[in-house]
């Protein structure tokens, strides 16, 4: 199993992977603040900007054992989502962490829909950057 320290490591690689706005990979670099994403526009998740996410975040993060480092918010046709890319902290799944096919990057995320709680999961998702920011695309 991969220490905290080095799944923070690997998700800093993840957002260089992913062609992220530079000031946001060194942001969760030095002090661990997850940017959301919506469209291409990026916020911090911190006590100012979107802190009912702190919770969540923390908790994905305790029950599975592992790290998220950005999120992004859509409003799908099965529910508000926020798709939290997540870098595991076991060795036999960071074959997961940034595939790259064209111009999409498929990567692991957990995604929480806020209205079917139920309906949360784990799976791949893909993203293409946009401006510096990361869009959910499938």
């Amino acid at each position: 199993m991969f220490t905290r320290e080095q799944m923070k490591e690997k998700a800093v690689r993840n957002l260089k992977e992913l062609n992220c706005f530079p000031a946001y990979k060194e942001k969760f670099r030095r002090s661990n603040v997850v940017t959301m994403y919506e469209g291409y526009g990026g916020y911090y998740v911190d006590e100012t900007q979107n802190a009912e996410l702190l919770p969540i975040i923390e908790d994905i993060e305790k029950q599975y054992n592992g790290v998220i480092y950005a999120v992004i918010h859509n409003i799908m046709e099965f529910g508000d989502c926020y798709t939290f890319l997540w870098q595991t902290s076991y060795e036999e799944d960071d074959a997961y962490s940034v595939q790259t096919e064209g111009n999409v990057h498929y990567t692991f995320a957990y995604v929480y829909n806020k209205d079917c709680p139920d309906w949360s999961e784990f799976g791949t998702v893909g993203i293409v950057s946009r401006f510096g920011g990361l869009v959910r695309v499938s």
